[in-house]
């Protein structure tokens, strides 16, 4: 009996025990919910968004737009539950304000390194990019595929991997590609002006009859009377006159790569010139890639060539990225495409350093954009680019750059960098509007007059244009 009773006893107070435990577990587990609730709420409060980390939706019923009114649309993406961004287990956002009514939500996901872009319009949540651009339309002006092919219809011609171009007042839009020079008509017709095709180097009174050797980037002066050429692979700049049949000459270089400024162009050496841009005055400025430097070419005979910014000692001068307001003390990392603001500063896309970098007539160096190598919109100085290769900036300061391994445009604007065509990680061929459209490397670009965007689509063999 005594037996019994303490078997009873016992498991009594077990089973009590266990619920017990269960009762604290469950009062601990509501607590620590309640608990997070209140310092979810706190930071969504603070923050002004509702950011579900490990979650694969945001929640942009609470992004708050200007004047501090809920974009309530924004819930109606997405079946009413947001924004999906993928397979993300983090998300990160931005949120532009554009005139205290409308904004532009820019979603990324860190895992897929994918970018989502929302705007308001007309009352409605549209998805693609932010109203500058979301009009911008893809489409191509000349070129099929790799090959050579002159026509008057743009689309039957063929290019082999256009590197630069630059655009004339005229709307003729000239490219480097085979060992050519090619020129572009507004309406497509293509033609070469100068080069045989076969690698070389030989001037000539008639265009078609000189020697190019992998020629790079191009400029034309103000006039439009010349377009200047850096032969990369005689490692020579070389001038070519507009006026039929296009005599060439060259300025500058031995055609031996190494380091020298000299007082007679031609006897001043290169290593493999890159990127290549005429100011108002005729100065010619060209970024000498395998030595890190930016150069400048005097505009009349005898053309002495001397070094604005970067090393001013060894053949190939030492690479890093640092800026500074004394030019031979700033480092560039393979600078390439090169273009001249308003004001009379370049701006270079350094490529292997993935940045934009702003060289001042002095010769002063700061970063303008970029940080490091992936893909990231926003605020320029956080930006990131992946191997870019041109950048050209309109009369009012607008950049737009080549950034080429992402295949995609972007500009900075306002300090703010955004992606104007292309798709990130799906590189291809299509025309179209916004991310509808597909480049496939892209690697020289220029703005006429009017605000449309010329683009060597080098992969793609083609020349394409973005109108806005």
């Amino acid at each position: 009996m005594d037996a019994q009773n303490t078997h009873n006893s016992r498991g009594f107070t077990i089973v009590e025990l266990l619920i017990v435990i269960v009762v604290i577990a469950i009062l601990a587990a509501i607590t620590l919910v309640t608990y997070n609730g209140i310092q979810r709420r706190a930071t969504e409060s603070a923050m002004q968004q509702d950011l579900k980390t490990g979650a694969s939706t945001l929640e942009t019923d609470k992004v708050m737009a200007g004047g501090n009114a809920y974009p309530l649309t924004l819930a109606l993406a997405n079946g009413g539950k947001g924004i999906k961004a993928g397979d993300s287990t983090t998300l990160q956002y931005s949120l532009r304000d554009i005139n205290g009514t409308s904004f532009c939500l820019s979603v990324s996901s860190t895992r897929t390194s994918q970018v989502y872009h929302y705007y308001n319009s007309g009352g409605s949540i549209q998805s693609g990019y932010c109203p500058e651009h979301s009009g911008a339309v893809l489409s191509t002006l000349a070129g099929s595929s790799s090959g050579f092919l002159d026509d008057p219809v743009g689309t039957n011609a063929r290019f082999v991997r256009p590197a630069d171009i630059a655009v004339a007042s005229n709307g003729n839009v000239y490219t480097t590609s085979g060992h050519r020079i090619r020129q572009i008509t507004p309406s497509g017709a293509v033609t070469t002006i100068a080069g045989t095709g076969t690698a070389g180097w030989s001037d000539n009174a008639t265009g078609t009859s000189a020697q190019f050797s992998t020629p790079m980037g191009i400029d034309i002066d103000t006039s439009g009377s010349n377009l200047y050429v850096a032969d990369s692979g005689t490692h020579r700049i070389r001038k070519i006159s507009l006026t039929p049949p296009y005599a060439v000459t060259t300025i500058a270089g031995t055609g031996s790569s190494g380091y020298l400024d000299n007082a007679t162009g031609t006897a001043a050496q290169f290593n493999n010139p890159y990127g290549l841009a005429v100011n108002a005055s005729g100065v010619v400025y060209v970024a000498d890639a395998n030595g890190n430097r930016i150069r400048s070419i005097a505009s009349t005979a005898p053309y002495a060539v001397t070094t604005l910014a970067g090393p001013t000692t060894g053949a190939a001068g030492a690479s890093g990225v640092t800026d500074s307001p004394t030019g031979s003390a700033a480092r560039f990392n393979g600078p390439h495409g090169i273009d001249i603001d308003s004001s009379g500063n370049i701006l270079v896309a350094d490529n292997a350093n993935h940045r934009i970098r702003q060289v001042t007539p002095a010769g002063a160096v700061t970063t303008v954009a970029g940080t490091s190598d992936g893909y990231a919109d926003g605020p320029a100085l956080s930006a990131q680019f992946s191997w870019p290769e041109a950048v050209t900036v309109t009369s009012d300061g607008k950049m737009y750059i080549a950034d080429s391994y992402n295949s995609v445009i972007r500009s900075v604007i306002s300090g703010t960098a955004d992606t104007v065509a292309g798709q990130r990680y799906n590189s291809g061929f299509s025309d179209g509007p916004g991310a509808a459209g597909r480049i496939n490397y892209p690697w020289g670009i220029d703005v006429d007059n009017s605000g449309v965007i010329y683009v060597a689509d080098t992969w793609n063999h083609r020349i394409r244009k973005i109108q806005p």
